[in-house]
């Protein structure tokens, strides 16, 4: 008896566009290898309706960094310079987060968070 496996393609969940979100968890890594070197990271998960979108930065409070825009969109000021940050402040906070669709060469639907601004912001930053 054949034993077959089935190509499965996978379709988005999320819709492309503007969604109010919450962070609904936050993972540290550490010594991660990247194309840039080994790196720290921060995972978030950003709860859109039933699901929840992850998206990986590099642990950085550096002003311009892309988790410290994270930071500054959802607390509504940066993180402190020089200090320490406790990543867990940031769990249940709102956002918005604009979301597009990345296709595989198998034809697999990714949604990908590319950008992060106040829940209250009325236009993109």
């Amino acid at each position: 008896m054949s034993k077959i496996i089935r190509h499965k393609t996978r379709v988005a969940k999320i819709p492309e566009g503007e969604h109010l979100a919450t962070i609904d968890c936050i993972e540290l890594r550490y010594d991660v290898p990247t194309p840039f070197g080994i790196k720290d990271q921060i995972e978030v998960g950003y709860r859109i309706g039933d699901e929840v979108l992850k998206k990986t930065y590099t642990q950085s409070l550096y002003e311009k960094s892309s988790f410290s825009q994270v930071v500054l969109a959802t607390m509504g000021t940066p993180p402190p310079v020089g200090e320490d940050f406790d990543v867990d402040s940031l769990l249940d906070l709102s956002c918005k987060v604009t979301v597009e669709h990345r296709t595989a060469e198998t034809g697999s639907v990714w949604e990908t968070v590319v950008q992060v601004a106040s829940a209250s912001d009325q236009g993109r930053n």
